[in-house]
């Protein structure tokens, strides 16, 4: 193009990918694995991340937002027989469970998580205290386990970010966004 521009975007936040880029590369360590359209390229993506990870170790190196009063660490994905999945069926129940490393002191906990579409849209919010749960640190470890009651999410791709705080949300120890991602599908449903 005339005086055109090219920008290079490099994101695992989905939404903006989605938004601000026409193309895109997929890459793992430091290879090109897909090059083409911004959803085929974000489905592969999310396919790996879905094929490879659960549970997954987050590790300390992933980008993350707060005081590091407490780190996330790892997260976990089950359906409703406590067996390892990111692919649920439209209607089943699943968990998702999380585990933290407390790092310096902290009280008055409160932690959530963010369920999003592949294009950054939040679906649903679940904090802690709204589930009735009470975060209690264990040998130096908080852990959670969020039942999602016959997952009420339309066929698609979904991405899960993880916060933990003070329970007045002034203070963030740790905020890891797309830590995790699944899939509702619609098999046993007529069209």
């Amino acid at each position: 193009a005339k005086g055109g521009r090219t920008v290079l975007f490099v994101s695992h936040n989905m939404g903006a990918i989605n938004q601000l880029c026409r193309t895109a590369i997929l890459m793992t360590q430091g290879r090109v694995r897909k090059t083409g359209d911004i959803q085929s390229v974000i489905a592969s993506y999310l396919a790996a991340d879905t094929r490879d990870q659960n549970p997954r170790i987050i590790e300390p190196t992933v980008s993350r937002k707060g005081n590091g009063a407490m780190r996330f660490s790892r997260i976990a994905l089950s359906d409703e027989a406590g067996l390892a999945s990111n692919l649920f069926e439209l209607d089943q129940s699943a968990s998702i469970c999380f585990e933290a490393v407390v790092n310096g002191g902290v009280e008055n906990l409160s932690a959530g998580l963010v369920i999003k579409t592949i294009t950054g849209n939040p679906v649903t919010v679940i904090i802690d205290k709204d589930c009735g749960h009470q975060l209690e640190i264990s040998g130096g470890k908080v852990g959670a386990r969020i039942y999602l009651e016959s997952l009420p999410f339309f066929p698609g791709k979904y991405t899960i970010d993880l916060w933990v705080g003070s329970d007045d949300g002034r203070i963030t120890f740790d905020h890891v966004e797309q830590v995790a991602s699944f899939e509702i599908t619609n098999n046993n449903r007529v069209s």
